[in-house]
């Protein structure tokens, strides 16, 4: 069920992000990279040992030794196999891009607890920017939901590749244009249609704006790129209150929860492991990782949790 808002939230902090605010994170992440250097590889699992060693002289091929070869390259066990010198041959591993994607549409402007998700998935995004900037490498950042188009930054390293996509975030407006949102099918088929293969993709999304064809632009995607996702959630999402009757609005729309039946609990909870389950059964049918997110678990500490 999308939300577009509730009882509100105290204003700045927790209904948006400052862009003084994203760039400050560079601290946080220095501290992660110190004593969790893994932190962006352990998000995409085994999937992603390939991307997390860094660049440097990357394996090729074995070849026979030719005149000039390096003799402290030599293969000894193809050598003695075959009975003639063969030489290993390494090229340097490019620079790799991690395509970050930011799900910016109504239900993410939703919080009960410390902050919208919205303002969560922003603060996870600019995170893992920096750690990635960090690791001397390069930044995209894809934003849907507040418009017919994708907002895009190039993809550039440094404090530049920063500075451009969160200045894209702090401009977030908790109500989007008119004429229609772009959904993350979209956000996946740019990815797809601007990414060399070889990439990392990370996906921040509570996925209520997913629409049709999420699974064949998943499928996609994931032949050329690894892929990790992290769905963003409010505990009132999952669970709600015994309380008097709740009211929320969505598109113009107001509904009413009475959260004094223990059926209509029941019913909402049942909704949201559902579609939850849903989401993960998905995801696992492209071995794409999938960690949950809540508006009030300790942060960053939860994303470095295995």
């Amino acid at each position: 069920m999308p939300y577009a808002s509730a009882q509100p939230l105290p204003p700045d902090g927790a209904t948006r992000v400052g862009f003084g605010e994203l760039m400050r994170l560079r601290a946080t992440a220095a501290h992660i990279a110190a004593t969790a250097p893994d932190a962006v590889a352990g998000l995409f699992g085994g999937l992603h040992r390939a991307y997390s060693r860094g660049r440097g002289l990357d394996f090729d091929e074995v070849r026979p030794y030719l005149p000039g070869d390096d003799y402290r390259a030599l293969d000894w066990r193809v050598t003695a196999r075959l009975g003639s010198l063969h030489t290993k041959v390494f090229h340097e591993e490019r620079e790799r891009t991690l395509y970050i994607v930011v799900d910016a549409s109504p239900s993410m402007h939703f919080g009960t607890r410390r902050c919208f998700k919205w303002v969560l998935a922003a603060r996870t995004a600019a995170l893992f920017a920096w750690l990635e900037i960090a690791r001397g490498d390069r930044v995209a950042g894809t934003l849907f939901g507040q418009g017919r188009r994708c907002l895009t930054t190039r993809a550039s390293g440094g404090d530049p590749a920063a500075a451009r996509l969160f200045q894209h975030l702090a401009a977030i407006r908790q109500r989007p244009r008119r004429g229609g949102t772009s959904r993350l099918p979209d956000a996946l088929d740019h990815v797809r249609r601007h990414a060399p293969p070889g990439n990392a993709v990370l996906i921040l999304s509570d996925f209520q704006n997913a629409g049709d064809g999420l699974g064949k632009r998943l499928a996609a995607l994931a032949r050329h790129q690894q892929l990790a996702t992290l769905l963003v959630y409010d505990p009132m999402e999952a669970r709600l209150p015994a309380a008097s009757p709740l009211g929320f609005a969505s598109d113009g729309q107001r509904l009413t929860l009475d959260a004094r039946s223990r059926r209509v609990r029941a019913a909402f909870e049942a909704q949201f492991v559902s579609r939850v389950d849903a989401i993960g059964r998905l995801l696992r049918r492209h071995r794409i990782p999938l960690r949950t997110l809540s508006t009030d678990a300790p942060w960053p500490d939860r994303l470095l949790e295995r």
